[in-house]
């Protein structure tokens, strides 16, 4: 009676740590996946500006810190009647946006291209707010 007792609490136990490490596990997951899904913010720095077909070749970086060890990669963002342009709290258009600017940009993936949803100018080396 008294091994059953323990082996209950013992499977109790193992029960609890097996479900703590699978919601662990699950959490993990999610958060991996969600750092590089759409439609959340990243930091980017405009690298190149097609106005003619409205794209913008930018550099992403993991955070707000421009430093060459977070660098994500290079993209190619194209901007859609859509897209929102935002500097100093004001609307602003694509063509506001130059080369060397600082950006938060949102954007989605549709037919394998990324397509802007909301650009945020942060700065850029001649210009302020």
């Amino acid at each position: 009676m008294m091994k059953k007792r323990i082996t209950n609490r013992a499977d109790i136990f193992f029960a609890g740590v097996a479900l703590f490490a699978g919601f662990l596990l699950a959490s993990f997951v999610n958060t991996a996946s969600a750092f590089h899904s759409e439609g959340l913010p990243h930091h980017a720095y405009v690298l190149g500006i097609d106005p003619s077909t409205k794209t913008l070749n930018v550099r992403l970086y993991e955070s707000a810190v421009s430093s060459p060890e977070r660098v994500k990669g290079e993209i190619t963002v194209n901007a859609d009647p859509g897209t929102k342009v935002f500097m100093c709290n004001k609307s602003k258009n694509f063509d506001d946006i130059r080369v060397g600017d600082t950006l938060t940009l949102m954007y989605h993936d549709m037919d394998g291209k990324h397509y802007a949803d909301n650009i945020t100018i942060w700065s850029s080396p001649d210009r302020k707010c």
